[in-house]
């Protein structure tokens, strides 16, 4: 399933993650670490990364617990330059997603990771960045710590393309 957002500049795709069952190829997985299957990437292949995005229902609202810990708060744009602005627009002007409709306090997350997240046995570092909005009778930029003690479940998922 596939939404599209175009304009002048560029154009936005939420591009919905299939079912778990559809994605296994039925290869079988070697596991001995031996040269014949090491994967050798070139320079760019090793920092090629893609976008992907969480919505999520909130189950129930939370106050501060007491409980301390770091939090990194949603940031304006991600790492590669996508700012905030042309997807908050997107999703205020338009349905984006079938059979959804917005409820209070639903969220959407934007943010990248690694295509080869393991590199000889070895997990790639988080890339840090990440883009979350609220709705509240519209989308907005979750800005600071809104909502970081409250439980959400996904709804659904995918992966973001700009063209």
């Amino acid at each position: 399933m596939k939404k599209t957002m175009a304009n002048s500049e560029s154009r936005i795709d939420f591009i919905m993650k299939e079912s778990e069952a559809s994605m296994d190829d039925g290869k079988a997985i070697h596991n001995k670490n031996t040269r014949k299957n090491k994967i050798k990437l070139t320079k760019s292949q090793y920092e090629e990364t893609f976008m992907l995005w969480r919505l999520s229902r909130v189950l129930k609202m939370e106050e501060y617990n007491g409980i301390d810990f770091q939090h990194k708060s949603s940031s304006p744009q991600l790492s590669n330059g996508l700012s905030y602005e042309p997807i908050l627009s997107l999703l205020n002007s338009k349905v984006i997603f079938e059979n959804y409709q917005p409820k209070e306090n639903d969220s959407l997350s934007i943010w990248m990771e690694y295509k080869y997240a393991e590199m000889n046995k070895k997990t790639r570092p988080y890339i840090g960045n990440y883009i979350s909005f609220i709705y509240s009778h519209e989308w907005t930029l979750n800005s600071g710590f809104d909502h970081i003690y409250s439980d959400y479940e996904t709804l659904c998922d995918g992966e973001l393309k700009i063209f």
